[in-house]
């Protein structure tokens, strides 16, 4: 995004967050986003069901189930919509409902507590009305809701990832049906109808990319519906879910460890996955230093102009693991900073936490037997030169420590010279040019870091470049 210098200063207040705001969902709803694009003010959305109160084969747990999860997911940010004991017609509606109000770009978890079953390579879940209605295999589409159906009407509202939670192996409440039987098995998308949108050349299958779909139990094998408040799976999902820094994958390979120690092996969770990338459902407070950088820093385009002044951005998706403690904007009267001799209006400021890392590891550690790490801090100082200024910075001295200079995307700027700051060029894949400003100070206990990230060729001079 191009701005002329002077220009964001003088944008309305309102109109600047509207700007910043719209770039997001505007990037989110360009098409099937990936991983890195989930939509930032409206991204994590969960349909939670559990159904117990069959008119035969009821079952203990699954209402409570549904309640523990949708406790979970609300607790790390998800918008929870919970359906508990829901006949077909109900069922269903809440299904269309959910999809209807997902917003592009988002995460989609449902999480299905209940009675399952699978015919002909496909699995249906039960509503709860719907056992005595079956007495042959062609009833299940008609009382029954096909778990193919509900992940082709995900996709069409185009979600960045779509989760499904399935703890539905219980026992079939249709012995004496023959062709229905217990368990699921692997998901097998339905052919989409002919003419419509992800109809492939390969056998018509939708594109499931960005899917990731978990069983309570291996396919085909049953799983237990719990002699406590839940079942084995949901006991373990329930309390992974909210791990803070724990990738999805993570949390339901805990999942399954617990689930087939507490079973001693005869029920083993099980999951599939398209999903490229990490995703933190708790979120993640640390970041590689190259991340956090590009996190700031526009797009570099077909229309990129050398040496013209950019506004830097923070994208607060899912992949930013900062959390900001205040946001707003601050007064446009003149503000002095300290580490800046002359006067700039700061239109907004925000500040927030994270742990950055090198190489996989923290950049500092408190010295002591939990060597816990050691957060930065991120400020938006606001803008000068029509660009927004970034400083990171901690109060930690440390011997271990030595800065980011010899990492591969920085390199030092020969033209600046001062005693105890360096400039280092910016060279991130696909971002715009940036300058990475290092200041130290040294003491017996070692050296301390803070760094201020510029796009304005302005700014450079405060570093003694020629």
């Amino acid at each position: 995004m191009l701005m002329k210098p002077g220009l964001l200063q003088s944008l309305p207040r309102l109109l600047l967050l509207m700007l910043v705001a719209g770039l997001f969902q505007a990037r989110a709803a360009s098409g099937h986003a990936d991983l890195a694009t989930i939509d930032p003010f409206n991204n994590r959305h969960a349909l939670v069901i559990g159904n117990g109160a069959y008119r035969t084969s009821p079952l203990k747990n699954p209402v409570n189930d549904a309640a523990d999860m949708a406790g979970a997911l609300r607790s790390v940010g998800f918008k929870v919509t919970l359906g508990q004991n829901l006949d077909t017609r109900k069922m269903r509606l809440t299904i269309q409902q959910f999809v209807s109000t997902l917003p592009a770009g988002s995460a989609a978890f449902v999480f299905y507590a209940g009675h399952g079953v699978q015919h002909g390579g496909q699995n249906y879940l039960l509503p709860v009305d719907a056992v005595g209605q079956v007495t042959a295999p062609r009833d299940l589409d008609r009382t029954a809701v096909a778990v193919s159906d509900l992940l082709r009407d995900l996709e069409a509202a185009k979600p960045a990832i779509t989760v499904l939670f399935l703890d539905a192996c219980r026992d079939s409440p249709f012995s004496g049906v023959s062709g229905i039987e217990s368990g699921l098995a692997r998901a097998v998308p339905r052919a989409p109808k002919a003419g419509s949108q992800g109809q492939s050349s390969g056998g018509g299958r939708s594109n499931l990319e960005g899917v990731l779909i978990s069983y309570s139990t291996a396919p085909n094998a049953v799983a237990a519906d719990g002699t406590g408040r839940n079942s084995p799976f949901t006991t373990h999902l329930k309390r992974h879910i909210a791990s803070p820094n724990t990738t999805l994958e993570t949390i339901l390979k805990s999942t399954r460890t617990g689930v087939t120690k507490d079973s001693q092996g005869a029920q083993t969770p099980w999951y599939e996955s398209s999903i490229n990338g990490d995703f933190f459902p708790a979120g993640n407070d640390q970041i590689p230093v190259e991340a956090l950088i590009g996190m700031f820093l526009p797009d570099r385009d077909k229309n990129f102009i050398p040496n013209a002044t950019y506004m830097m951005a923070w994208d607060p998706a899912i992949r930013s693991p900062i959390k900001w403690h205040h946001a707003g904007l601050k007064s446009d009267k003149d503000t002095t900073v300290e580490t800046v001799s002359a006067k700039w209006t700061a239109p907004f400021s925000r500040s927030g936490d994270v742990i950055i890392t090198v190489d996989g590891k923290p950049t500092h550690t408190i010295l002591e037997k939990t060597r816990r790490p050691v957060r930065w801090k991120v400020t938006m100082l606001g803008a000068r030169n029509g660009a927004l200024v970034i400083n990171f910075d901690n109060d930690v001295s440390s011997q271990e420590f030595d800065g980011f200079g010899s990492r591969p995307f920085l390199a030092e700027d020969k033209r600046c010279q001062t005693r105890f700051s360096t400039v280092y060029d910016v060279n991130l894949p696909g971002k715009i040019p940036a300058w990475l400003g290092e200041n130290r100070s040294c003491g017996s206990a070692g050296c301390g870091y803070d760094y201020q990230l510029f796009t304005s060729r302005e700014d450079k001079r405060r570093y003694g470049c020629r």
